[in-house]
């Protein structure tokens, strides 16, 4: 408390001068706001970016797979011989392994986000979710998954459902780092 207690002393002097007035409020940190938002926005972008090119890239891998995998043994068995050829083998497995582990993640997280969403009565729990999964995909956008549970929170608690945005809270405190 000493090193907390002035500021917090201060803060609370503003609230109250402002008497609710939140704009005002908000007012010294606008900069700051609108940086995040932008930063926010820009992750968002380039999330659904990435989840285009993946998309594009694996459908061409898709119809082209078989005559890839081919020529790529053919390719290693003529040049290392059958160790290289098992080597690609062990490699598209752990490649496979890895790219179902972050999307059945993402999945999940999803999932349980717009389950959540969804009880607590949160506005468009399958829009969220599947933004939450487009985030989640992106692995650098999953921090950002705090934004959609944490709104539905603040949505819930401006709408006097304090219980269910506790809940949204502890929820997506689950989602993010339990489950």
């Amino acid at each position: 408390m000493p090193l907390l207690g002035g500021r917090l002393g201060a803060a609370w002097d503003r609230i109250v001068e402002v008497k609710g007035n939140l704009r005002a409020l908000l007012e010294p940190y606008t900069a700051n706001l609108e940086q995040v938002m932008i930063g926010a926005a820009r992750a968002l972008a380039d999330s659904l970016l990435q989840v285009i090119l993946a998309l594009v890239v694996a459908t061409l891998f898709w119809t082209n797979g078989d005559g890839l995998i081919s020529v790529l043994h053919d390719a290693l068995r003529r040049l290392g011989g059958p160790i290289a050829e098992r080597a690609l083998d062990v490699a598209a497995g752990a490649i496979r392994g890895v790219a179902y582990g972050v999307v059945g993640t993402a999945a999940i997280q999803a999932a349980l986000l717009a389950i959540g969403l969804a009880l607590a009565g949160g506005p468009g729990a399958g829009t969220l979710g599947f933004v939450a999964l487009l985030l989640a995909i992106s692995q650098i956008g999953g921090p950002l998954l705090v934004l959609i549970w944490g709104g539905a929170a603040w949505w819930l608690f401006a709408h006097d459902q304090q219980l269910w945005g506790v809940f949204m809270i502890v929820w997506g405190l689950f989602v993010r780092h339990g489950g």
